[in-house]
Order: C-alpha cells, then sequence, then structure tokens
C-alpha cells in the first residue's frame, strides 16, 4: 500500500513547490523599489533634482506646511506613516530637526543621513551677539549653530554633493546618474547665484532688520548685513527693549526698509515700521512650497524671489 502512495505524495509535493516557488523571491520586486524622506522642503528639492531619472525611487517631504520655523512643530499621525515607511530618511542637522530621531525607533532599518555633514555653519544670531566670548570653545552644541544653511547657495551646492555621494553609496546602482544630476545641478546654482549677486551689486543700503533669525546665510552669500534679527516667540510680541533697539537702527541707518519671513507674525514689525517710517517686505525660508515638478528650480525661484525683495525695498 504504501509503495503505490509513494509516488502520487511525491508528485504532489513537487506540484505545490512550483505554485509556491522560493521564499526568497517574493520580496525580490521590493527591493528594486527606495523610498526616500527629507524632513525639509529643501531636502526635498534636492533629493527630487539629484534622483532625478531613477527608475523605483520615491521622494517625499516629512514636512512642507506654512511654518516660519521648527522650533515648536509636532509630528502627526501621516508624519509617523510615513517615516515607518521610508529607507532613507535624509535630516537637516545642526538642531533644527532633532526632534524626528526620537520617531525613528519604529523603524529600525531607517538609514539615516545627516544633510549638514562638512558644511562650515554660522553660529545661532543669540550665540552669535550673546555669547560672542564663548565661540572659540572646541565644544558645540547643536543649538549654537544657526541650521538655515540652504539659504546660501553656495552652501546648498555643497549639500547637494554630498547627497549624491551618501546615494551613491546606499544605492550603486543608480550611482553614475546620481553624481552627474548633482554636477548638472551644482551648475545652474553657480550661474544662477552669480547672476544674482550681480543684481544686489549697485545697491548702496545693504543692513537689514530681519523678524526672524534664519536669515544670516542669505546676508552672508549676498555681501548684505543683519543689524538685529527678532525672533519672536509664538504667542509673544518682542519686548520694548527690543522696540526701541529696532527704532534706533532704522534711524542711524537711514533703513527704508524691515523684513519678515513670510509665514511668521508681523505685527511687531507693523508698528515698529508705522512709527519709523518704511515699509514692511516679507522674505521666504522656503520652508514649503509645491509638490509638482520639484528641483533646483523651484529653489532659485525662492532665492531669486527674496532677491528681488531685499533689491525693490532698500533701493
Amino acid at each position: 500500500m504504501f509503495k503505490k502512495l509513494a509516488p502520487l505524495l511525491l508528485i504532489l509535493l513537487l506540484l505545490l513547490g512550483a505554485c509556491t516557488g522560493p521564499s526568497s523571491n517574493a520580496t525580490q520586486p521590493q527591493d528594486e523599489s527606495l523610498s526616500l524622506v527629507g524632513t525639509t522642503y529643501p531636502i526635498y528639492l534636492f533629493l527630487s533634482e539629484v534622483t532625478r531619472g531613477a527608475d523605483g525611487i520615491t521622494v517625499t517631504p516629512l514636512i512642507n506646511q506654512s511654518v516660519s520655523c521648527l522650533h515648536n512643530y509636532t509630528l502627526s499621525v501621516q508624519d509617523m506613516k510615513v517615516m515607518e515607511g521610508a529607507d532613507i530618511l535624509f535630516l537637516n542637522g545642526a538642531g533644527l530637526d532633532d526632534f524626528v530621531l526620537d520617531a525613528t525607533h519604529s523603524n529600525p532599518d531607517l538609514a539615516i543621513v545627516d544633510c549638514s555633514t562638512g558644511l562650515s555653519l554660522l553660529p545661532s544670531y543669540e550665540e552669535e551677539h550673546e555669547h560672542a566670548e564663548e565661540l572659540q570653545d572646541a565644544d558645540h552644541d547643536d543649538d549654537d549653530w544657526d541650521p538655515h544653511y540652504w539659504m546660501d547657495p553656495q552652501r546648498a551646492s555643497t549639500m547637494i554633493s554630498y547627497l549624491s555621494q551618501q546615494l551613491s553609496k546606499l544605492d550603486p546602482k543608480h550611482a553614475d546618474l546620481y553624481t552627474s544630476n548633482a554636477a548638472s545641478a551644482v551648475e545652474t546654482i553657480g550661474a544662477d547665484y552669480a547672476r544674482l549677486q550681480k543684481q544686489l551689486a549697485s545697491l548702496d543700503c545693504r543692513k537689514l532688520i530681519t523678524f526672524h533669525d534664519g536669515f544670516a546665510y542669505f546676508a552672508d552669500a549676498f555681501d548684505l548685513q543683519i543689524l538685529l534679527a527678532v525672533e519672536e516667540e509664538e504667542g509673544q510680541e518682542a519686548s520694548a527693549q527690543v522696540i526701541a533697539k529696532a527704532l534706533s537702527l532704522i534711524r542711524t541707518n537711514q533703513l527704508p526698509a524691515i523684513f519678515t519671513e513670510e509665514f511668521s507674525s508681523d505685527a511687531t514689525a507693523k508698528a515698529i515700521a508705522r512709527e519709523a517710517g518704511v515699509s514692511v517686505d516679507a522674505l521666504t525660508l522656503i520652508m514649503s512650497g509645491p509638490l509638482e515638478e520639484p528641483g533646483v528650480k523651484s529653489y532659485l525661484a525662492a532665492m531669486e524671489q527674496n532677491v528681488s525683495t531685499v533689491l525693490e525695498a532698500l533701493s
């Protein structure tokens, strides 16, 4: 009896094996895709540019909302889902998005890249003006540095090159494409940066008062001087001392305008402007924007918007 059943059992096992296939092949299609998440909109733009034309690559911004800073930002349930599905997370670094790291434990296989690596960072406005004597110390916390480095086209180019290098290591299949895309992006940014510098070359008044502390790199890139950066906490207005200092600086330097960030509060700035008889103009930190056709063109359009605003306001 057993001898008769044995061939039948063997045939049945072979048929089942043919239907199911090797277990390793079941996950193969997933291995061909790569999900990249950038914590900020600028990182999203640059990642999209570097990975342009690469098959199986998706790029998603973690935070793309109308905010002027991330100091009080809280990750949403949707943000957590985005991070859970990511293969590589690209942090801005320099203290801007450290809070995101607490949420990465749910994805133990997540690779993390700090985009500020290798950049020459400027001290934060508070650190520079209130603790200048300590700047030479060897040890610094992330809070000591200004994290808005993408506002300088040259540093943005360095960041793009670094993204290309890291992506090439993590996804060598597309290394040549990443390198080529990054080189083209850096060349485009360099040419546009030179053009924008020429636009501001004839500007006589090069001093700014800003109602946000995120424009130091922009000023550094375009040979501008920030006399005062007023950082207002949410729900709180600047002190009487700060207002008096701003008014004094406006009058002493004969400034025709002061500047806010497009998504920050402008109540104090408007009150000071009325008192001093100057205009209030908004600059952008490029913290959010459209997701259609992302890349360096969107970044450069925002930079040109800032240059045009400064040129018109201070001329």
